[in-house]
This record gives C-alpha cells, sequence and structure tokens, in this order.
C-alpha cells in the first residue's frame, strides 16, 4: 500500500572553488517556508570540508541562508545544508483527485565575489504522486545520468521508497520549478497459493 507524504526534504551539495583570498562566509538563496535542519562541511573527491561555525537566515521572508566559517576556506571546499518543510496539502494527503501547484525556488549560491556558478538537481518523488512540470524558468531539463557525472548522489539510505521524477541543469540565474503533483489511489496487492489433493474421488484443497 502507498504511504502519503508527510515532508518535503531538500538536499543542497555546494562545492566552491576558492582562489586568490580566501573568505569566512558563504551565502546562500533559499526557498521561504523551509526549516534549515542541517549545515556541515561534507568530504567529496579533490575538496575539503568546510568549516561551518555557525549559520543563520536573514531577509524579510528568511530567503538568506549566511553560513560564518571557523576558518578561512580557500582552494576547493564543499559543504552540504538540508532544508524541510511539513506538507498540509490535503490534495497530496489524501487521493482527492485534484492536483495541486507547487512551486520551488532553486537554492543557490549567493556570493557577491562568485564569477561563475551552474549546478544540477533531481526531483524525488514517492510512487504515490504523479508529478509533472508546468514552468521551468531558469532550468534546462536534462537526463538523470547526466547529474552524477561530476557528483555523487547525497541521500545515502535515505528516501528509499521514492523515485527520480524530473531532472535539470541551471546557471547562476535565478532558477523557480513549478509543478503539478497528485495523489494516486492506494491499491492491496493480495496472491494465493492453492493446493488441490485428489484422493479416491475427493479433493481437499490448502
Amino acid at each position: 500500500m502507498r504511504q502519503p507524504p508527510e515532508q518535503w526534504t531538500v538536499d543542497l551539495l555546494a562545492l566552491y572553488n576558492i582562489e586568490e583570498a580566501g573568505i569566512f562566509q558563504l551565502e546562500f538563496a533559499v526557498p521561504t517556508g523551509f526549516e534549515v535542519l542541517q549545515v556541515r562541511g561534507r568530504e567529496v573527491t579533490a575538496a575539503t570540508p568546510a568549516a561551518v561555525d555557525s549559520y543563520h537566515l536573514d531577509g524579510d521572508n528568511k530567503e538568506r541562508l549566511i553560513v560564518n566559517l571557523a576558518r578561512k576556506a580557500i582552494g576547493k571546499v564543499a559543504l552540504s545544508i538540508q532544508l524541510q518543510r511539513k506538507l498540509s496539502d490535503a490534495n497530496l494527503l489524501t487521493p482527492t483527485g485534484t492536483t495541486s501547484a507547487i512551486s520551488l525556488v532553486v537554492p543557490q549560491v549567493k556570493q557577491a565575489n562568485v564569477t561563475r556558478a551552474t549546478g544540477h538537481m533531481i526531483v524525488h518523488a514517492p510512487e504515490s504522486l504523479r508529478v509533472n512540470p508546468t514552468s521551468t524558468a531558469g532550468l534546462r531539463a536534462i537526463s538523470f545520468s547526466e547529474v552524477y557525472q561530476e557528483l555523487a548522489s547525497i541521500r545515502e539510505n535515505r528516501f528509499s521508497s521514492t523515485r527520480p521524477a524530473l531532472a535539470f541543469a541551471f546557471s547562476d540565474q535565478v532558477a523557480q520549478l513549478d509543478f503539478s503533483a497528485e495523489r494516486r489511489k492506494s491499491f492491496v496487492t493480495a496472491r494465493q497459493r492453492l493446493v488441490a489433493r485428489l484422493d479416491s474421488g475427493v479433493a481437499r484443497y490448502e
């Protein structure tokens, strides 16, 4: 039986290549309405984990995430951010037969002195949701394999019940994904094994 989606999680893996002078602070544009669950340095190939000291949301709508570093970052450094929001849309929690319109401003690096930024994203959804894009401003549709050419997934063993649904590439321009989601009706699959034994004209079933 399909389980209803109860939360929306955004995982961001940021890989910086910092040249010349180092920096002590990182800044990100994040979607509003999400709780910041975790910000930590991440060890990836050819990069060292960023030394995260503290972080906080800033801005009128809490759309800026400021990350303070314990020491100067220079060269290739990486960190991961995890955001989460509870789902309260009745159309997503029960199969009403009605689609819901959902918007996500893609989280991005917003450093004042960044000369170039590129990114990839994959949208995962449970089997119980039918997901279709309606608007992809600043996004370019790509294959799932293209996303993992440079960096591996950071989902690890979490959310094993979800499947890849959409994949995009983006640059340093503001990117927003609008899509429709519909909860599919639940179903139950039953299997039966029937054994018949015939003895002197009498049939016995198990």
